[in-house]
């Protein structure tokens, strides 16, 4: 996987703000399991930023026929 080295100060940064905004909410021995999913966050940023698009990529369409109005 291409995710899988973290930029570690990304981490820190974003569990040190959580842990200051939500710290007297979040039990001491589920800190761990924050950390993890933090980094899980930062590891799909990393991923999403290693796909190159330019301005020619325009979103999917989605295809919705119409069938017309009921005539309840």
């Amino acid at each position: 996987m291409s995710g899988e080295n973290v930029d570690q100060a990304e981490v820190d940064l974003r569990f040190a703000l959580v842990r200051e905004r939500y710290g007297l909410l979040i039990e001491p021995t589920a800190f761990g399991d924050v950390r993890r999913r933090i980094e899980g966050i930062a590891r799909n940023g990393e991923e999403l930023r290693a796909v190159r698009l330019d301005n020619s990529f325009e979103p999917f369409s989605i295809f919705g026929p119409h069938r017309g109005e009921r005539g309840d």
